[in-house]
Formats: C-alpha cells, sequence, structure tokens
C-alpha cells in the first residue's frame, strides 16, 4: 500500500488526473487512493494543510508506530511538490490555459469594474472566442476587510487575501510625514513580498490592477517578475498608484481622455470607458418603474397597480456608507420639492452609517401632509407622501431605469452607470478624495452636456445671493431644489442629457477590455 501511495505522490499528473475525475473543489482538494485504506491528502490554497500535509490513514487497526510517521513524512514532502503544481492541476488538458490574477480592493468602484471583465473573459472563454481557444482560470487578490472580501465571492470568484499599503494623509501631516517615511518602506515591503508569494503561487499569465491599496503591491509584484501588466483607471484623473504604474504596464485602459493625457502613455492606452453591470442596461422602463412604485406605501396615492405613469422620479443617491452634506441639504430639499412638483416621487439612499440621522431630519423639516404616510424604511413614521427613505438600494437597475433625475457623488462607476443607463444627473463631488478625482469626473461629464455639477461647498453654504437683486436667501436645500426644479420644468434639457449621456456611452467596455487583457497575456 505505501509503494503505491509513494507512486501516486510522485507523479502531480496523475493526482490532478484523479481530482478532476472527482470534480474536486480547487481551493480544497481531497483525493482519495484506495476505498480500503481511505487515505486522504488534503491541502488549501496551494500550502500543506497544517503544519505538515499529513496523511490519515482511516484503515481499521492500521497503527504502525513511529515507522509509519516516517512514512508519512516522506509522503508529505512529495505531496508538496504537488501541491506547488496546483494551477496546472485544475487545467483542462485538451485547452491551453489562461490565468488571470485581478489586484481590486478598497471600494465597490476599483471592484466592479474588475468583476465586470472578468465575467467577459469567462463568457468568451465558454463560447471559445478567446485566442487559441483558452481556457479562463480567474482569481482575485484583495483584503479582508474591504469591500472586495464581500462582493468578490458573491461573484463567484476566489479571493486570495493579501495585506495593503497606503499613504498617511493629508501628506504634510507632521505625524503622516513619519508615518510615511519610516513605517510605509517595511510595511511595502512586506507586502510585496506577500504578493510574490501568491504570484509563486498561482503563477499567473497576467494581471490587471483596478485600483484601491492592494493593488500596489500585487502590480509591482507582477513588474518584478516579468508577468505582464495590465492597468484599469476609473477616473478622469489618475490616482498616485496607477500613475506609478502605468509606465511599468503593458497596456493601460482608461475611461476618459483627460486620464489618458496625464498618464502620457499614448502607445498602450485604450480607452473603452468603464465596465457597468449587464443587468443597467437590460432592465425595461416599465419594468423599473412597476419595481419602484412598490417601494412606496399604497397610501401615497397617485399610480394605480404599480404604474407611475408620467410622473417624475427623483433618487438621490448618498452614497453606500453616507455622504452626510447631501443627506442634510436633502432633508431639507425634500419637503419643498415635494410641496412644489405634486408629480414628484423621491427615492433617498442615505447610506448605512446616515440612515438614522436622515429620517429624524426629514421627519422634523416635514410640515402638514394630512394623513397620508410615506414609507421610511418600511414603516409609517414620515408624514409626506411620495417618499421612500432607504439605507441602501441592492436594485440598482430598477433604481436607474426608473429615474428621470439623479443627484449623487461623482464617483468613477457612479458616472459610468449614469452614462450607461442614459440618466440626467446633478453631481455633487466630495472634496474629501484623494486628487479631487471627483470633481474632475463631474467637469468631464458636464462638458460633455450630460450633467449639472453642484460643489458641496456651495450646498453646505449658508446664504446664496440671487440674480442681482440684491437679496439673499439660505442655501443648502434651495440651491439643490431650484437646481432640481430648473431641470423638471425644462424637459427639453433634460432630453439633451440622456442624449448626450447615450453619444458618452461605451456598450462594450467589459469584452473590449477582456479581448486586450486575452491578448496581453503570457503563453
Amino acid at each position: 500500500m505505501y509503494a503505491m501511495l509513494d507512486a501516486c505522490a510522485a507523479h502531480p499528473r496523475s493526482h490532478a488526473a484523479m481530482a478532476r475525475a472527482r470534480h474536486v473543489e480547487p481551493s480544497r482538494r481531497v483525493v482519495t487512493f484506495t476505498p480500503r485504506s481511505r487515505c486522504l491528502l488534503e491541502a488549501s490554497n496551494g500550502f500543506a494543510f497544517g503544519r505538515s500535509a499529513r496523511f490519515r490513514l482511516a484503515d481499521r487497526g492500521d497503527h504502525r508506530g513511529a515507522a509509519h510517521e516516517r512514512d508519512g513524512r516522506r509522503r508529505a514532502r512529495a505531496a508538496r511538490a504537488w501541491a506547488s503544481a496546483d494551477a496546472s492541476a485544475e487545467e483542462s488538458p485538451s485547452r491551453p490555459p489562461l490565468r488571470v490574477l485581478f489586484a481590486a480592493g478598497g471600494t465597490g468602484g476599483h471592484v466592479f469594474p474588475a468583476v465586470a471583465v472578468a465575467d467577459a473573459l469567462v463568457a468568451a472563454s465558454d463560447r471559445h472566442a478567446l485566442p487559441d481557444d483558452r481556457e479562463v482560470h480567474v482569481s482575485f487578490a484583495g483584503t479582508a476587510g474591504r469591500q472586495e472580501a464581500r462582493l468578490v465571492p458573491a461573484a463567484g470568484y476566489e479571493l486570495h487575501l493579501v495585506p495593503a499599503v497606503s499613504l498617511a494623509r493629508p501628506l504634510s501631516s507632521p505625524g503622516n510625514i513619519v508615518k510615511n517615511l519610516f513605517i510605509l518602506p517595511f510595511r511595502l515591503a512586506w507586502c510585496l513580498w506577500r504578493a510574490l508569494a501568491l504570484l509563486s503561487k498561482l503563477r499567473p499569465h497576467v494581471v490587471v490592477g483596478t485600483g484601491g491599496y492592494v493593488s500596489a503591491p500585487v502590480c509591482f509584484a507582477a513588474a518584478l517578475r516579468d508577468v505582464p501588466l495590465c492597468v484599469q483607471e476609473q477616473n478622469a484623473r489618475p490616482g498616485m498608484a496607477n500613475r506609478l504604474l502605468a509606465p511599468l504596464a503593458d497596456c493601460v485602459f482608461v475611461a476618459f481622455r483627460a486620464a489618458a493625457d496625464a498618464l502620457l502613455r499614448a502607445k498602450t492606452h485604450r480607452i473603452h470607458g468603464n465596465p457597468v453591470r449587464l443587468s443597467l442596461r437590460s432592465i425595461a422602463r416599465a419594468d423599473a418603474r412597476r419595481k419602484v412604485r412598490f417601494w412606496f406605501s399604497m397610501a401615497c396615492g397617485g399610480g394605480y397597480k404599480g404604474q407611475l405613469g408620467k410622473d417624475f422620479v427623483l433618487v438621490i443617491l448618498g452614497g453606500s456608507l453616507g455622504a452626510s452634506a447631501i443627506n442634510r441639504a436633502a432633508a431639507r430639499a425634500i419637503p419643498e420639492l415635494l410641496a412644489t412638483h405634486p408629480n414628484l416621487w423621491v427615492v433617498w439612499q442615505t447610506g448605512a452609517d446616515g440612515y438614522a440621522a436622515a429620517v429624524a431630519a426629514v421627519a422634523g423639516n416635514i410640515e402638514g401632509g394630512g394623513d397620508t404616510r410615506c414609507v421610511v424604511g418600511g414603516a409609517t413614521s414620515c408624514k409626506f407622501p411620495r417618499l421612500a427613505v432607504v439605507p441602501f438600494i441592492d436594485e440598482m437597475d430598477a433604481a436607474y431605469g426608473a429615474s428621470d433625475l439623479v443627484v449623487a457623488r461623482a464617483g468613477a462607476i457612479t458616472c459610468a452607470e449614469l452614462i450607461a443607463t442614459g440618466t440626467p444627473a446633478i453631481l455633487v463631488p466630495s472634496p474629501n478624495v484623494a486628487e479631487d478625482h471627483q470633481t474632475e469626473n463631474a467637469l468631464a461629464l458636464a462638458d460633455a452636456g450630460c450633467a449639472a455639477v453642484l460643489p458641496e461647498r456651495e450646498m453646505a453654504s449658508r446664504e446664496f445671493r440671487d440674480g442681482g437683486d440684491g437679496t439673499a436667501r439660505p442655501e443648502g436645500a434651495s440651491t439643490l431644489a431650484r437646481l432640481v426644479s430648473d431641470l423638471l420644468r425644462d424637459p427639453e434639457r433634460m432630453r439633451a442629457m440622456a442624449a448626450a449621456a447615450a453619444a458618452m456611452d461605451t456598450p462594450r467596455a467589459a469584452e473590449e477590455i477582456a479581448k486586450d487583457v486575452a491578448r496581453v497575456a503570457r503563453r
């Protein structure tokens, strides 16, 4: 029996064939050698499980002391050699493999484009549409405590944890200067070493970085290992990591011409736009409005059996974590807007952190409203109709599909989704992001005629001097309400904004990026 075990352990290909025959999951393999002895080898994440990859012999009464322990250690060494061939063990013998590692993390704005490109690669592989008919194997590198830890497994891909490193901001702070000069180099070296270990384990043919703290060490490790590298920049103003990585990359994908000009890599640029989720494009407007109608209480009046008809739908996105400036302005603007426009329905996403404060604020600002109540988190605590307040919108396809106007931050993916759905918008760039890239994104859409821009400092200021008549009135909510009202009263401008967004749309962005990734990948 032991001679057979040693022979099997010395031939990784035979292990791979047995694993494929049993449809074993790649992250945790169990290889059974004989039914009688039930000898099990377990490997996790390409490394030996536990202190040494032990064979657990479950045969009846088969406990033979120290000799068996020595045999187990010898077989464990052979098993580790097999585990190092982990990537090749899962590949189809009839099709050449294409192993792609995505480095994406931090926020959904970095993760969603990577998932969209990964889906496009898998779809092209399933259609046998990749060069040389290669079979795609996708992996992700990310951290445990950020958005990728939830979004990547939900999309059906394996996530490998790598420590991330970031600059301490603001850079001018004395404490942050000390951290960046004396602590950051050691942290970066540790992250780079872990990234090199991951590349040795997975042996990718190409690495694709879409941003986030984890992207820098993984992409630098790819450059050191001479692995082909692609970088995707979502914003009009590139971040620091992508500015450093662009000269090392074989191909740079950008969404805006301004980003291409900033990176100065004309020979490797591909302006494909930002990939977005397919579901945003596939929902019909009538279906979206039917869904959104039931986000409100049926006591709100208007509409019948889920039909909003020709009423206006305003969607206010306070961000997944809560944008307090937008929420404060919205709490003051919404009562005024609903009173002024009887055919207006408002969906307000407050963010999880800002939900309780937003509910209390809007309830305090609403006056009157009679006995008709709106939905606030499934309850009837707010005495004004045609308002739905939610901490988070899961069905963003329905929200965009039903809306006539959106008020939101100017993150890259939000801008891409507005363009993909042809939705007019009022963009409020966040002043607290690195390199002020949201302002650049908002101005790019405003220059194209897709959106109006409302700087946060104006929205939050107390007074607004109007039209040269010498009178002053409170700003913040009034400014937001005025902009929304002006657009709702100007349907021609709204149609022009939607047409401008359609002209900027790149519906095949994910497919084009996937095609270029497959072209760059090394055999």
